[in-house]
């Protein structure tokens, strides 16, 4: 019993050590519906078939049998900013992969394009990106 109460205590440890580095825990239902709750100040705790997340926003119940995973995650919306300077060349495609060209830099990139939606390769990682 003791090593198991150990055993708890440390995962606790880790979990909290990992939400310090996000600012939103997602919490997704097994119908794909997700739901974040800010990390600050969070406190999970289970009761019988129910997960309770209460921070300083309120609380919100889920039940554990409709919950298929929980992961933390940087940006509320999913949507990050990126830098429109970033050096070095660019290849853009539409969503159905569609070659729109190659740029020297994503800003130039954003200046060229029509409003639409792309996927930009740059030599570090793919991005999708909305052109307004």
């Amino acid at each position: 019993m003791r090593h198991f109460l150990t055993t708890l205590l440390v995962l606790a440890t880790a979990i909290t050590a990992q939400a310090y580095d996000y600012p939103y825990l997602a919490l997704q239902t097994t119908s794909g519906t997700v739901t974040q709750v800010a990390t600050e100040s969070l406190s999970l705790t289970i009761s019988g078939t129910q997960l309770k997340a209460t921070n300083s926003e309120g609380t919100q119940t889920f039940t554990l049998s409709e919950l298929s995973c929980m992961y933390f995650v940087a940006s509320a919306t999913g949507i990050d900013t990126i830098d429109l300077n970033q050096a070095g060349p660019v290849e853009v495609s539409t969503l159905t992969g569609a070659s729109v060209g190659r740029y020297e830099s994503l800003s130039a990139a954003c200046s060229t394009l029509p409003a639409g939606v792309y996927i930009v390769q740059t030599k570090s990682n793919t991005l999708k990106i909305a052109v307004q």
